[in-house]
């Protein structure tokens, strides 16, 4: 995470904070710009990641599978068969 991204989430938080705080002792309608604020902030750090991406997860994923790629290859699979009507003796025609 960026610098820039990390700090519209935390304008986002403070002000989601400092909204719920105001409209618990004024009123919603008073503290509403504080809401709408918080909704450009998380607007923008949406905006930002969806710009510049997030390199170190998607390298994180990779890394993911390609561990899980090679403990699967490890491991001896076994083949199933999918039952047809001859076999499903609960069926009934």
């Amino acid at each position: 995470m960026r610098l820039k991204q990390t700090i519209y989430l935390v304008l986002f938080v403070c002000c989601l904070i400092i909204g719920l705080h105001q409209s618990w002792y004024h009123g919603f309608v008073n503290s509403y710009w504080l809401f709408m604020l918080a909704i450009v902030f998380v607007g923008l750090f949406r905006l930002d990641v969806s710009k510049r991406g997030i390199p170190k997860v998607d390298a994180f994923v990779q890394s993911q599978q390609q561990s899980n790629k090679s403990t699967s290859q490890g491991q001896s699979t076994k083949s199933t068969t999918k039952g047809n009507a001859k076999n499903n003796p609960k069926r009934s025609k």
